[in-house]
């Protein structure tokens, strides 16, 4: 098993007690965009595979990342493995 797939289990197993860090690098493994605040302290994430969404994320001053949040990364990231997984099987236009 990869650190890749670690990281990620060790986040399903227990989305109440992520890391602000921990959750950022999870997120930079899948290609994830994410773009600090002009101002406030909700950050950007984007992808290249779902243009147009745009999810919020809050950096909190202390503590863990609110579990919601968490929870909606993930599925995010089960939203560009599917995404992904569909781009490999489809035929080539040749």
């Amino acid at each position: 098993m990869s650190k890749r797939q670690k990281r990620l289990d060790k986040i399903h197993r227990n989305p109440k007690n992520v890391s602000w860090n921990e959750l950022l690098s999870v997120l930079e493994d899948y290609r994830f965009e994410v773009k600090p605040p002009r101002r406030g302290s909700h950050y950007s994430v984007t992808h290249s595979v779902l243009p147009g969404v745009v999810e919020m994320l809050p950096k909190p001053c202390s503590g863990p990342v609110p579990e919601y949040k968490v929870r909606e990364m993930l599925e995010l990231i089960a939203l560009v493995e599917e995404v992904g997984e569909s781009a490999k099987n489809r035929p080539s236009k040749d």
